[in-house]
């Protein structure tokens, strides 16, 4: 992999992925790891993949392939900072829009395989960042066998969150973000000391809670508490933690692969949807705090069934808000989750002061959980959740919460 940086007077910028061999002219050698110059201010950042793609990989492994190139920096070093997979989109646009989104393009450009655009504000701190796989020109792989004359998803996926999190290219060869590569390199895909050095300087260990949480047990899964057992699995487990600010549930095919979820704080279950009928998923949950992750729970596993439900039921209204309903001293980085087992999800929310949206602020949500980015302070939130299965909906109440004052704990 080859890249080009490019700079322009917006704030922002972009690095073009490019095959080694490709380029022509001289290349001036870069210094070991070297930064864009902005970072990340929340150490917790979402990102949404557009599994589309020109080659047959399945949106599965898709997925899976991504997901791992994003967690590899936070796995593979103690830098405080941590990318989640907080579902799909489909966008396909280089645009800031306060989403950070992966996707494929079926065309070329030149000799790029994948680009990183990204934005700052004033302050220097990045905002968004967009990763588009170029895949008329390459063909892209899943997983660690098969490629042939073409790329792995995974270690371009390395490489280029490497550039999103603020990272430019490193002259140690072998190392992530070195400037070139070959034909179905797997050495991105692990990070080199060079790597985890300028991640760590970027974004040092540590913060203000001194141990990890303590981890999770007695995690279960099954699809006997779920609308749709050939697509969808509940993961339930036992939260040991005092001092957590999130959960991630993985989720693994075949215990070798694992895709991370991010769940709120004093969650104990996550519904998965949109999975393969008559498919074993293996599941492991563990805790986070600012010192770090916490050991693995057990590993769970279930099976979907063969078969789809015969008819769609109306579902019933969503329960258990959280942050609970008329809350007040809410963290400003809390997400919204609640209770339900319908096939899809529209949230509305909204600040109080304002008139509800006529539009959804999300639809067609999976899961029984949704990001937020970072709220202001001392705001009163509303938010609603429409519960839909097929074409038959039920609404729920409407919720409401205030965040805490700019500098209460």
């Amino acid at each position: 992999m080859r890249c080009a940086s490019f700079a322009s007077y917006s704030r922002r910028g972009l690095w073009a992925l490019i095959l080694f061999g490709s380029l022509t002219g001289s290349f001036v050698a870069l210094q070991a790891y070297t930064f864009t110059g902005g970072t990340w201010a929340s150490r917790q950042v979402p990102f949404y993949i557009n599994p589309v793609n020109a080659d047959g990989v399945a949106d599965a492994e898709v997925e899976a392939a991504i997901t791992q190139g994003a967690a590899n920096w936070s796995m593979q070093s103690n830098a405080d900072f941590q990318f989640y997979y907080a579902g799909r989109t489909n966008g396909s646009a280089l645009q800031n829009n306060g989403k950070n989104e992966v996707f494929f393009r079926n065309e070329s450009n030149g000799g790029t395989i994948a680009l990183t655009y990204w934005w700052t504000d004033s302050g220097g701190r990045l905002v968004d960042a967009d990763i588009v796989y170029y895949d008329a020109a390459f063909k892209f792989f899943g997983g660690s066998t098969g490629c042939s004359g073409g790329i792995y998803i995974q270690d371009t996926g390395t490489h280029e969150f490497g550039h999103a999190l603020g990272l430019h290219h490193s002259s140690v060869g072998g190392s992530t973000m070195y400037a070139s590569t070959t034909w179905c390199s797997q050495n991105e895909r692990t990070l080199d000391a060079d790597d985890i050095a300028g991640i760590e300087a970027l974004y040092p260990p540590g913060g203000t809670t001194s141990t990890p949480p303590t981890a999770p047990s007695n995690a279960t899964a099954s699809t006997s508490t779920v609308s749709d057992p050939s697509s969808q699995i509940r993961v339930t487990w036992v939260d040991n933690a005092l001092s957590e600010d999130y959960f991630y549930v993985e989720r693994s095919p075949d215990q070798v692969s694992w895709m991370q979820f991010r769940v709120s704080a004093n969650a104990t279950s996550y519904t998965d949807s949109g999975l393969d009928g008559d498919t074993t998923y293996s599941y492991r949950v563990r805790a986070n705090n600012s010192a770090g992750n916490s050991a693995y729970s057990n590993i769970a596993s279930a099976t979907t069934s063969t078969t789809t439900l015969a008819a769609a039921t109306t579902p019933t209204a969503p329960t258990n808000p959280s942050p609970g309903n008329s809350a007040t001293g809410v963290n400003e980085n809390s997400d919204l989750a609640w209770g339900g087992s319908a096939q899809t999800y529209d949230v509305y929310f909204w600040q109080s002061s304002q008139a509800k949206p006529s539009s959804p602020y999300r639809t067609g949500v999976t899961s029984t959980f949704l990001s937020l980015p970072k709220l202001g302070y001392s705001t009163k939130y509303s938010w609603q959740v429409v519960a839909r299965n097929g074409s038959l909906f039920t609404t729920g109440n409407t919720w409401t919460f205030t965040t805490r004052a700019r500098g209460k704990k």
